[in-house]
């Protein structure tokens, strides 16, 4: 069957057709929270005070639960998308 502009609705698809595109997304320590590594001082702290990690209970509610991701995407080209796109 084809639409208005004669092309066909239903166009079998080629092997290059399809783009199949894996990620991998972290804050630069994979699985591991970043913040762990940070140390923290307090307001009056001296020069000699050595800073303290901060505890994981003050920020969880504003701290993701997981650090890194894992996506797949997948996309589609053909010509007949590219001819619809210049109509």
């Amino acid at each position: 069957m084809k639409n208005s502009q004669g092309i066909p609705e239903w166009v079998p698809l080629e092997k290059d057709d399809i783009i199949v595109e894996r990620m991998h997304i972290h804050y630069g320590m994979k699985d591991r929270n970043p913040v762990s590594r940070l140390r923290f001082f307090t307001k009056g702290a001296s020069r000699d005070t050595v800073g303290e990690p901060v505890k994981d209970r003050i920020y969880q509610t504003s701290m993701p639960v997981v650090f890194e991701e894992f996506a797949v995407r997948v996309f589609c080209r053909t010509q007949v998308i590219i001819r619809l796109s210049l109509i």
